[in-house]
C-alpha cells in the first residue's frame, strides 16, 4: 500500500469545507444560536457574546434594568436602561464576584444579587447599602431568586434543592424547604405577598404558604421542565413548560383547566401583566403570543429576531412589554398593540 504525501493545506480546506456543511445543515433558527464560524480575527457576530437573561421595569415605567451574560462592557453585567434619556450603565461592586442573576425590588432602589460564590446580597442602587442576606457553598449556588411585592422578603432557591426566606430589613434566613428532587426554574410570588409558587425542572408545580413556609399544593404540571408559573388574578394559576404548553390550573385541586400549544418549540418565559388582564409567552420560535385572560383569545403577535426568548415583562402601568433575547438586545413593544417602540443593544460600553 502506498501513503500519499497530503500537503496541509489541502487538509485545512478540506476541514473548512466540511465544518462549513455541518453548519448549513442545520436551519436558520438553530444556526443563530451555534457559535458562529469566524475566518479571521473579527467574529461574524459579535452580539452572540451577550445573552440578555432577566429585565425588570422600574416602578415609574420609566427604565430598564437588564441582567446580562458575556462581554457586556466594562460596567458589568448590570444596566439601568432610561426610556426618557440615553441609557447608562449602573455599575454596582461585586467585589470581585461572578454574577449570576439579579432582581431589582418595587422600590427602583434596591437590587436583589445572587453570585455564583453561593452569595445573595442585597444591594442600595442610590446609597452604600450592602447587606449579605445568605452564604452558601459555592458548589452549591442558586438556581432561582424572587422579591415579595413590597421587597422586604426574598427567597432563593438552591441547586441543591433547598429553598430560603429572607428578611431584608434585618439580615436573617429561614430554610423552610429541603430535599426537593429537581432544581427550581422559578418562582413568583401572588399579589398581596402571602403565596409563592415554584415551577420545577421536574415538571412539578408548589404553592407555599408564607412566612410559615408551608407546602399547601404540589402536582405533576408537565412532562418536561417547568419554566415559569404564576397567579392569576382571579385566584387560578398559569405555568409555561419546554413541553411546549401554556397551562391553567384549578390551585386546590391540581385540576387542568386549559392549555394552549403555540408551536414555539419549547416556552421559555411567560408575563402577566400587572391588571391581570394579559399574559404574554415566547420560546424558540422567534415570537411571542400576546393573551387576553378575560376572553380567552390571542390577542396580538410579535415576530421578533432573536433565537431564544429569555424574558418578558410587562411594565407597572400596563402600557409596555419588555422582551429579553439571546441575541443581546432588549425590545420594548407598545403592550396595546404590539408596535416595537424602542431598541437597547447590550454589549457596549456607554
Amino acid at each position: 500500500m502506498t501513503l500519499r504525501n497530503t500537503r496541509p493545506g489541502t487538509i485545512l480546506i478540506a476541514a473548512l469545507i466540511t465544518a462549513a456543511a455541518w453548519y448549513a445543515k442545520y436551519p436558520e433558527s438553530v444556526r443563530r444560536t451555534l457559535p458562529q464560524l469566524q475566518f479571521g480575527c473579527e467574529s461574524q457576530n459579535p452580539r452572540s457574546f451577550v445573552i440578555a437573561k432577566k429585565v425588570y421595569w422600574s416602578p415609574d415605567s420609566r427604565k430598564l434594568l437588564s441582567v446580562a451574560h458575556g462581554d457586556v462592557g466594562q460596567d458589568g453585567p448590570l444596566a439601568l436602561h432610561d426610556l426618557d434619556d440615553r441609557p447608562y450603565r449602573m455599575p454596582i461592586d461585586m467585589s470581585g464576584e461572578l454574577l449570576a442573576t439579579a432582581v431589582l425590588a418595587a422600590d427602583g432602589r434596591h437590587v436583589l444579587v445572587t453570585t455564583f460564590e453561593g452569595h445573595l446580597w442585597w444591594i442600595g442602587l442610590e446609597s452604600d447599602e450592602r447587606t449579605l442576606l445568605l452564604d452558601l457553598p459555592a458548589r452549591i449556588g442558586f438556581s432561582a431568586a424572587v422579591l415579595s411585592p413590597d421587597g422586604k422578603r426574598a427567597v432563593a432557591a438552591c441547586g441543591d434543592g433547598s429553598i430560603y426566606l429572607c428578611d431584608t430589613e434585618r439580615p436573617r434566613s429561614v430554610l423552610f424547604a429541603s430535599g426537593l428532587t429537581s432544581r427550581i426554574s422559578e418562582m413568583r410570588f401572588s399579589s398581596n405577598g402571602r403565596k409563592l409558587v415554584s415551577a420545577g425542572q421536574d415538571g412539578w408545580l408548589c404553592v407555599w404558604d408564607l412566612p410559615s413556609g408551608e407546602l399547601l399544593h404540589r402536582w405533576k404540571g408537565h412532562d418536561r421542565p417547568a419554566t415559569a408559573a404564576a397567579f392569576l388574578s382571579d385566584g387560578r394559576m398559569i405555568s409555561a413548560s419546554l413541553d411546549d404548553t401554556i397551562r391553567i390550573w384549578d390551585i386546590s385541586s391540581g385540576r387542568e383547566i386549559w392549555r394552549g400549544d403555540f408551536s414555539l418549540y419549547g416556552v421559555t418565559a411567560l408575563a402577566i401583566s400587572a391588571d391581570g388582564r394579559l399574559a404574554a409567552w415566547g420560546g424558540y420560535n422567534r415570537k411571542v403570543i400576546v393573551w387576553d385572560l378575560a376572553k380567552a383569545c390571542k390577542k396580538y403577535e410579535i415576530e421578533v429576531p432573536v433565537s431564544i426568548i429569555r424574558d418578558l415583562k410587562f411594565s407597572p402601568d400596563n402600557n409596555s412589554l419588555a422582551v429579553a433575547g439571546s441575541e443581546g438586545t432588549l425590545r420594548v413593544h407598545d403592550a396595546h398593540s404590539g408596535t416595537e417602540v424602542a431598541e437597547i443593544e447590550l454589549g457596549q460600553s456607554i
